[in-house]
């Protein structure tokens, strides 16, 4: 059912519709820039469920394929590990093709193809907007991890871009991509704040190596219900996002 609603959202059936036949021609290529990097990845990137856990099984066949057809389909973003993180969540939802065609959209309809193609565009611009963000919803914590050199690059940056599947357990996840899907990247930058908020006693003051192993270790301690209650709090607007990414384009390069 999730899977189904995910679709819908991203309009799946219209975009496979204008692309008939693509995905059974891409997975017959047999040169693949990226093979051996995904061969090397899906086994640890693969979902830890029973029909995943065979090198040889379905399961992790199917996600290299996915991923291979990918990186033909998209060659300017390619194979890059955010990618198996986010096509082994989308494969405990949906099958195959629909995965393929998802992860597509994911690029394109939600901008993730600007955050991981080279030069990674987008997330420079989401590591600005996160910054702007803290610095007003969460001053004090700002301050100390300016002072400490510590920046949205070196403890957020696989939040944004894997969408939270690194790590993160898979039903807190999927629930984060329920109002992605459906209202967009904010989310993803009220996640990031939530989680930064509910643990800011143990953060504020405390030195680089103490909050890298707080920040590194949350998926094991943080209580889903209150991240996302705190979370949907945190008044992050499309129109305050527009504006910092207004001042940010007109930072000189």
């Amino acid at each position: 059912m999730r899977g189904q609603m995910w679709q819908v959202f991203a309009n799946v059936k219209h975009y496979r519709s204008q692309n008939v036949g693509v995905y059974e021609q891409l997975i017959l290529q047999k040169e693949v820039p990226f093979e051996e990097y995904i061969k090397r990845d899906v086994p640890r990137l693969a979902p830890k469920v029973p029909s995943f856990l065979d090198c040889d099984g379905e399961g992790q066949q199917a996600m290299s394929r996915i991923l291979k057809a990918f990186s033909l389909f998209q060659p300017e973003i390619g194979y890059t590990a955010s990618l198996g993180c986010m096509t082994a969540m989308l494969m405990q939802h949906m099958g195959e093709e629909d995965c393929f065609w998802m992860l597509s959209l994911l690029m394109d309809k939600y901008r993730m193809g600007d955050v991981l193609k080279p030069g990674m565009p987008n997330l420079k611009l989401y590591f600005y907007q996160f910054e702007q963000l803290m610095q007003r919803f969460l001053p004090k914590l700002h301050k100390h991890f300016t002072t400490i050199g510590l920046g949205v690059e070196i403890f957020g940056a696989l939040w944004f871009m894997t969408l939270y599947t690194y790590k993160f357990p898979l039903p807190l996840t999927s629930r984060i991509w329920d109002i992605f899907l459906a209202e967009g990247i904010k989310i993803i930058f009220r996640v990031a704040l939530a989680l930064l908020q509910l643990k800011k006693d143990e953060l504020v003051g405390a030195a680089f190596e103490d909050i890298m192993n707080v920040l590194g270790n949350l998926h094991e301690s943080i209580d889903e219900n209150r991240l996302i209650a705190t979370a949907i709090s945190i008044k992050v607007t499309p129109k305050m996002l527009e504006a910092l990414e207004d001042s940010y384009r007109k930072m000189p390069s």
